[in-house]
């Protein structure tokens, strides 16, 4: 029982002290943008980030839960899911990038304001599609050799 509650509070302490050093490093990072692109960039880089994370939360949404709850089924699966997944999120990425294509075209944004936009979204797409493949990976490795689940490794 004592063990347990040392856990809770060793673990918590990690999470709270995660979630701080990543608000601290965000805001640093930040500041430090703003002052070298000035309002105008940095008003561009905000809205090509926003239209990012967007795009992005609609094109991902779900497929790494179906694959992990579909691999959980059948293990012995991982390389054709594995393969698959990437592909399907690969196809999706692209359908998102094109319906971002004509968002930013019919938007009244000036020519520099839409290359930037879509500069930034080429720019993040193989990263993209490399961290998808990462953590599902580790993912399904874990799952397939029975460790349990990281819950704090949110996909």
């Amino acid at each position: 029982m004592l063990m347990a509650k040392k856990k809770l509070l060793v673990n918590s302490f990690a999470l709270i002290s995660n979630r701080i050093v990543q608000s601290v490093t965000s805001f640093v990072v930040l500041a430090l943008i703003a002052r070298i692109l000035g309002p105008f960039s940095l008003g561009q880089y905000t809205l090509a980030f926003s239209y990012y994370f967007v795009f992005m939360t609609l094109v991902s949404s779900g497929f790494k839960t179906l694959f992990t709850r579909e691999l959980s089924k059948e293990s012995s699966e991982i390389s054709s899911y594995l393969v698959s997944g990437t592909f399907l999120q690969f196809l999706f990425s692209l359908i998102g990038y094109l319906l971002l294509f004509l968002v930013v075209h019919f938007m009244p944004y000036t020519s520099d304001t839409e290359k930037n936009l879509l500069c930034y979204r080429a720019g993040h797409h193989p990263f993209f599609l490399f961290q998808i493949l990462l953590k599902l990976s580790f993912r399904l490795k874990r799952k397939c050799i029975g460790l349990p689940s990281v819950q704090s490794l949110s996909i």
